[in-house]
């Protein structure tokens, strides 16, 4: 009797295993050699990008048998929007698939702040269809005066590190097209930064 239903892309597979590499994850559900695969928490819909070289450990739920969900990756639609914003920001960094660092990001005056100040921010797993959220700080601003920013934590933990300050932003109107350049994108996103960081509160 198998120990594991994996749920990869909507589709049922047995596994015996209590280990799995991505290589058998893609050639499991038919994925291309070179595919991206995200692996899903189904409990919360948490998601990360695997390693193409990880060892996946498979853990059963209390009382079920928990199933794993993997998914691939849109790394084509990701790859277009990093570099469209690497034209306008050419110091960018992708981090662990998912993540993006702008070093020496530039700060409006008014804050006490340190410089220079890196940024951070995430792709959503599902773009274009799920808007992004939230950027990422270090050090942390301070308002004039003293006390955090508004709507705002930290220290937070990231895949870049600790001590990051946290602020929750949404983009107003996020409406992607069939490519980056037909509709909102990330780059759109990452230049409204600017107009957060321009209210001093």
């Amino acid at each position: 009797m198998p120990k594991y239903n994996l749920n990869i892309e909507g589709k049922t597979y047995e596994w015996d295993r209590d280990t799995m590499t991505v290589a058998e994850i893609r050639e499991l559900a038919g994925f291309g050699p070179d595919q991206e695969v995200i692996e899903v928490d189904l409990k919360d819909q948490s998601e990360r990008v695997l390693a193409p070289n990880e060892m996946v450990e498979l853990k059963p739920g209390k009382g079920f048998g928990k199933k794993v969900s993997f998914k691939r990756g849109l790394t084509e639609r990701r790859t277009a929007e990093f570099e469209l914003i690497r034209e306008e920001y050419p110091g960018v960094e992708q981090v662990d698939g998912l993540w993006a660092f702008i070093p020496d990001y530039p700060i409006p005056a008014g804050w006490e702040a340190q410089v220079p100040t890196d940024l951070a921010f995430q792709f959503p797993a599902e773009l274009p269809a799920q808007e992004p959220y939230g950027f990422w700080l270090r050090p942390a601003l301070v308002l004039p005066g003293g006390g955090p920013p508004s709507n705002s934590s930290a220290p937070v933990e990231t895949p870049l590190g600790g001590d990051w300050q946290q602020f929750s932003w949404a983009f107003d109107g996020w409406a992607p097209g069939p490519e980056p350049r037909a509709g909102s994108n990330m780059l759109d996103f990452v230049r409204s930064f600017a107009r957060r960081l321009s209210e001093i509160n």
